[in-house]
């Protein structure tokens, strides 16, 4: 069975969080994945992924709230980050992997942040 048809036939179960950004349906939160609801469409980005992602920079949220910032914007301000040399100030996105999907990484360095939308410990 292919996850599509379980997606819709779960997702009144299943939390919709935000609107998917390459088509525009609705995400929802499965056990594992954010995933779109449309059967068009291939969006999923692995739960694991937004967690060690947080983890390894030490990000103050919650796995749905920085998931969801990365499906409403392209471009999400993040202070404080902690990297081998320091600190630092980054841009986070999404972006598409081959074999894994949708991963959060780093579009580009700051040194200031216009508008951040997440902050490290």
């Amino acid at each position: 069975m292919s996850p599509e048809p379980l997606i819709e036939a779960n997702t009144e179960k299943n939390e919709i969080i935000a609107k998917c950004p390459v088509c525009k349906t609705d995400v929802c939160v499965t056990e594992k994945s954010y995933r779109c609801t449309s059967k068009e469409c291939d969006f999923y980005l692995p739960r694991q992924q937004v967690a060690r992602f947080i983890e390894q920079f030490q990000l103050e949220t919650s796995d749905n709230l920085f998931a969801t910032g990365l499906m409403k914007r392209k471009k999400n301000g993040c202070e404080n980050l902690l990297g081998k040399r320091g600190r630092f100030n980054a841009y986070v996105g999404l972006n598409k992997h081959e074999k894994y999907g949708w991963q959060p990484h780093i579009i580009a360095f700051a040194k200031t942040i216009d508008s951040a939308h997440f902050r490290a410990h």
